[in-house]
């Protein structure tokens, strides 16, 4: 049904209608890692955080064709000034600091002169470690245990792995679970559960090609080429409204002064770890206004304005399918959740 109202409002030129109404909005796309792989073991990628490369490539030639992307510092000081920006303007941000954004995605980005902004978390960039996602998604899909136990506080949380469908259920059950705790044990679980498994990216010798970081080199290769913005994404990818103040401020504040030292200039773009409604909050946002940050990009998706919350900005996760594309942009995707989820909006649910 989805597909054949996508195919409507493009035949009926819909699409063409909303983006006119929308001219004067701003479109901030979000990306993570990108792969060449176009299929996968068990139940790595299963977010669909890797996106194929051919897919960004058509998207950035949909882009170039029909939008302007401009960067996200010019689209920030638009915003704060209240200054027009070019009509129908896009901005690519990439999060978390994968080394496909360097390896993958950047030559097409030079390829179609496009700029964007790669938000970088610093521990997993200087090799301390891996992001705590990809370590529960590599520790769940490659253990030979078809069960482990885990001691979450008070609780013991038993999670069956005999298969892909139990080792999906235990992936969203963990990541609901440590996205709300405290994330300083959060970090603790996950240890647990590398060591339950018997697997760890840590201590792997053969790590995924999609589950590696950017160095410090790449990265400012990229800064200094002058094309691609680097953003501060925190030290470990924590969920910041559920850090007490001492730990907000080391995940804010440290990878901020991480990230100018190895570019030797300012960074003062933020972007919320996670970044849905709940992630951020009023502490979380006055430690970024108080660090210096111009502006906070989350994932909540929609059109951004000269109304919008600077501290705030919304994010489009950028669909696979190039119609469906089109019509995000345009500004049309609370209509297709509509579609989705019919019975439940009626309900008010």
């Amino acid at each position: 049904m989805q597909r054949a109202l996508i195919f409507l409002l493009i035949t009926l030129r819909v699409e063409k209608l909303w983006k006119f109404l929308n001219r004067n909005s701003l479109v901030i796309l979000v990306y993570h890692g990108f792969t060449e792989r176009t299929s996968f073991d068990g139940i790595e990628n299963h977010q669909g955080m890797h996106l194929n490369i051919e897919t960004f490539r058509r998207q950035l030639e949909y882009l170039a064709a029909n939008y302007h992307v401009i960067t996200l510092a010019d689209a920030v000081a638009h915003l704060r000034n209240g200054t027009s920006m070019p009509r129908h303007s896009v901005v690519i941000t990439q999060d978390d600091g994968y080394e496909s954004c360097y390896g993958l995605a950047y030559p097409i980005m030079k390829e179609f002169n496009l700029p964007g902004t790669i938000f970088v978390t610093t521990d997993p960039v200087s090799k301390l470690n891996y992001l705590w996602h990809d370590r529960v998604e590599y520790a769940l899909n490659t253990t030979a245990e078809r069960s482990v136990s885990l001691s979450v506080g008070d609780r013991n949380i038993h999670l069956p792995l005999a298969g892909t469908a139990e080792k999906l259920a235990a992936a969203g059950k963990l990541f609901s679970i440590l996205k709300s705790m405290d994330q300083r044990l959060a970090q603790e679980i996950v240890e647990q559960l590398e060591r339950e498994t018997g697997s760890s990216l840590k201590t792997c010798t053969n790590v995924p090609a999609m589950y590696g970081l950017m160095d410090w080199d790449q990265v400012v290769e990229m800064d200094r080429e002058g094309l691609v913005s680097i953003g501060v994404h925190t030290k470990t990818h924590a969920i910041l409204s559920r850090c007490g103040q001492k730990h907000l401020k080391e995940e804010v504040c440290r990878s901020k002064q991480v990230i100018e030292e190895k570019l030797g200039h300012q960074s003062d773009l933020f972007c919320y770890p996670n970044g849905a409604a709940g992630d951020f909050n009023e502490s979380s946002e006055a430690q970024i206004m108080q660090a210096g940050f111009s502006s906070a990009l989350t994932t909540v998706p929609g059109h951004n304005n000269r109304q919008s919350d600077l501290m705030k900005l919304k994010r489009y996760s950028a669909p696979l399918d190039i119609s469906e594309f089109a019509i995000t942009l345009a500004g049309l995707r609370p209509l297709l959740s509509f579609i989705r989820h019919p019975a439940a909006k009626l309900l008010g649910n």
